[in-house]
């Protein structure tokens, strides 16, 4: 059964809260804007995901920063909980990606390969998750070797790359995102509550015309690319498609939920067919990891 980790305290640094992923020779089961948060001492995690940084203060000021600590290329980690589940099934990361040097990492899945079914199918999982997720994974590493951008999080290197590296770089921040909202339909939360679902109501009228609306965009993108509900930097929620790696945070946008359109998303389990597929994966989407990322966004 999927477990939530630990969460980090109130006390600490807003960011700190935000943007965890895995660090070296680790699995974890860990979710940005203070979803399925890690619990870190005072010594940072060389993190996976979207936000690794080199040092910086303890003052939380900037939004997307994290602190991190190299020391002569040693790294320094000290206490680091979070909970990876206890389903026997669900894939082991670490043997998935021996090379221990990567900086950024797969992280595991909070639920086992076969969970999401009907809705979605253990073979789609394995081979998107396992992959292609874990493709771009790679291959952003061997990019940011020997580099400016090896120093910086996968937000900046988004937001200041181009061509392959920024396919590379956009794919896995896109596909963190989507992996890590999901959940077995018997677990996953169905609708947005609180402050969420008043945002929701205020701007689409309904949780139900938001979601047709949601739907019809999400079928309108052209070829491969993602559909996002988003934040903008005035904190109204916004709807926002891109075309295949492209991610809102190069618009200034706060990604909340993110859903793939690419054909490896849905092939197997429902052909060409995107709307299907579109329809069912509100039944795996677990609106409590999206209200966390908005809370986080609404601050």
């Amino acid at each position: 059964m999927y477990q939530k980790p630990r969460p980090v305290s109130k006390e600490a640094a807003p960011d700190e809260r935000r943007y965890r992923g895995g660090i070296r020779g680790q699995t974890t089961t860990c979710e940005p804007f203070g979803g399925h948060a890690c619990y870190i001492s005072e010594y940072t995690v060389y993190s996976h995901s979207l936000s690794l940084y080199k040092q910086s203060d303890m003052s939380g000021n900037n939004f997307l920063l994290n602190l991190s600590l190299v020391l002569a290329g040693v790294l320094a980690v000290s206490t680091f909980a979070c909970s990876t589940g206890n389903s026997q099934n669900t894939t082991k990361t670490t043997d998935q990606n021996p090379n221990k040097d990567m900086k950024f990492e797969l992280p595991q899945l909070p639920y086992a390969t076969d969970a999401l079914e009907p809705v979605m199918g253990k073979e789609t999982v394995e081979l998107h998750y396992g992959k292609h997720y874990a493709g771009y994974l790679n291959t952003l590493n061997e990019l940011i070797k020997g580099t400016d951008f090896e120093n910086k999080s996968l937000v900046e290197i988004v937001k200041s790359s181009e061509g392959k590296l920024f396919n590379q770089a956009g794919q896995s921040l896109n596909h963190y995102l989507f992996f890590l909202q999901m959940a077995p339909q018997s677990e996953a939360k169905q609708k947005p509550e609180g402050k969420l679902a008043e945002a929701i109501d205020k701007t689409f009228g309904s949780f139900e015309k938001f979601r047709e609306q949601f739907q019809t965009e999400a079928a309108s993108v052209f070829g491969s690319g993602w559909c996002f509900l988003a934040c903008d930097k005035d904190g109204k929620l916004v709807i926002t498609k891109t075309q295949n790696a492209d991610n809102p945070v190069t618009k200034n946008q706060e990604p909340l939920l993110a859903i793939d359109v690419w054909e490896h998303s849905y092939y197997l389990d429902y052909r060409n067919v995107r709307m299907d597929y579109l329809k069912n994966i509100w039944k795996i989407t677990d609106w409590k990891v999206v209200e966390q990322r908005y809370n986080e966004c609404a601050k």
